[in-house]
């Protein structure tokens, strides 16, 4: 074997070993220091030695429940540093489960792709079933990792009866991602780069499950100045996808922004877009000023 292809094979292994550790950072700090909005912890046992936690926040408005929609949140972290961005909706009538994927929080098991995949819809068809979520509309919306996580799940024809997809700062491709992450650490990240569809699969990717959400409304959101995920990602699966599909770009936002920085701008329009879920009547979702056409 050539000394060439020895370092090139090398450098492949070593990529593929630490391929998990560009897409998870996982931890279980607790970053709520003002404590926990009101809920209950929950478990399910996804396979005998993977068990995954959850809270569910019970909508507490008076009236009927309009909802349940399931958070799917980034890659770093837990539930704790994610919650806040949609504990919010809680006020607006939805109850809102956010839960951490395995390896996160309280969380048992060690991240991969496949593992997530398998634990989201374990996951959905777990709140699905709950007595206190059946006959209601369950939405998913996931951010960053759980935007792409969740256009896989919701386009994988393995669940059924979702009223609404949003994914937020979603990126196209494992592999897309993979390579700008390498690229942007440096000179020894980038030369490896190339090596990134040799140890990463297009397996799970957003960008070839897309297409498969409807007639489920999807709606895909990501700030101009994303500098985590490149804004052109929101263009690749906006051509994939099928109507009835909404695309929000966000003048001067970045990563995973549209929940927190500009909450204020957005909570009108997202709380009109479940609606359309169900009535079919678009309002005027985009009325904010914010959105680039």
């Amino acid at each position: 074997m050539g000394f060439r292809l020895l370092v090139t094979v090398w450098c492949a292994c070593w990529l593929a070993g630490c391929a998990d550790g560009l897409f998870f950072y996982p931890d279980q700090r607790n970053y709520l220091s003002a404590g926990p909005p009101p809920h209950q912890d929950f478990f399910v046992q996804e396979q005998p030695d993977i068990k995954l936690h959850g809270w569910f926040l019970p909508a507490e408005l008076p009236g009927p429940v309009k909802g349940t929609i399931i958070q799917f949140h980034g890659n770093a972290e837990n539930l704790t540093s994610h919650v806040g961005q949609v504990d919010w909706l809680t006020h607006e009538g939805y109850n809102v489960v956010a839960w951490d994927y395995r390896g996160y929080g309280a969380s048992t098991g060690h991240p991969d792709r496949s593992g997530l995949f398998h634990d989201a819809i374990t996951m959905v068809h777990q709140i699905q079933a709950r007595p206190d979520v059946k006959g209601y509309p369950v939405y998913l919306l996931g951010q960053s990792l759980g935007g792409a996580l969740v256009l896989a799940v919701a386009g994988s024809g393995q669940i059924h009866g979702i009223r609404g997809v949003v994914a937020d700062s979603a990126f196209a491709s494992w592999r897309g991602v993979a390579q700008e992450k390498l690229r942007s650490a440096g000179w020894m990240g980038w030369s490896l780069s190339w090596l990134v569809p040799l140890v990463v699969s297009s397996g799970y990717d957003a960008q070839r499950a897309v297409a498969h959400i409807a007639p489920v409304p999807l709606l895909l959101i990501q700030g101009d100045q994303d500098d985590v995920v490149p804004p052109d990602n929101l263009d690749q699966l906006y051509e994939h996808a099928l109507p009835p599909i909404f695309r929000w770009q966000i003048r001067g936002a970045g990563h995973v922004e549209a929940l927190t920085r500009y909450r204020a701008q957005l909570r009108r329009p997202l709380l009109d877009f479940f609606a359309y879920c169900l009535d079919g009547n678009t309002r005027d979702l985009a009325a904010d000023g914010l959105l680039k056409p």
